[in-house]
């Protein structure tokens, strides 16, 4: 971490000087911090669109978003998704033997293929029965990603910190 030193005479000059620097050091920590939030929200975004590639899910990548938001004064970024398909890989389905309904298109019933099948029955493009699954598990695809940045948020953004007091 850097280390700041500011001397000064107990003047009334000095104590403008002593101000300034103070200013000037709040200003480049603020600067330091907003970089690395940046970095660390993209690093969050790249990890996430190569977890969905190992669950095959490539044809879904391009509904993960990421936006710079402003919550009070200060600037964050969001990765988030609106895709159900995504969201359902996030979350799984449940499990099998499950009486809840999920969605609106998707209900968990016996025998809905005739076959006397448990499951959850989904429907095709023509809104006809397009078959059955038992569940899916969930596959923490945001969560995880999440969690190992949360990891190393602290040093990397201390990183861009220590850089922009070194300008």
């Amino acid at each position: 971490m850097s280390k700041v030193i500011i001397k000064g005479n107990l003047s009334r000059n000095s104590f403008k000087q002593i101000v300034k620097e103070l200013k000037s050091y709040k200003e480049k920590l603020n600067k330091g911090a907003e970089l690395g939030i940046e970095e660390a929200s993209l690093k969050l975004y790249d990890l996430i669109l190569e977890k969905m590639d190992s669950y095959n899910l490539s044809d879904h990548k391009g509904e993960v978003k990421r936006e710079k938001i402003t919550i009070g004064k200060n600037q964050a970024y969001k990765v988030y998704t609106n895709d159900i398909v995504i969201m359902f890989h996030e979350f799984g389905t449940g499990i099998k033997g499950t009486n809840d309904k999920w969605a609106n298109s998707f209900d968990y019933t016996v025998n809905a293929s005739g076959k006397g099948e448990k499951g959850w029955y989904f429907y095709n493009q023509k809104r006809n029965y397009g078959g059955i699954t038992h569940g899916l598990t969930s596959k923490h695809i945001f969560y995880e990603a999440l969690t190992e940045i949360e990891k190393d948020l602290a040093k990397d953004v201390q990183i861009q910190i220590d850089l922009v007091m070194s300008k």
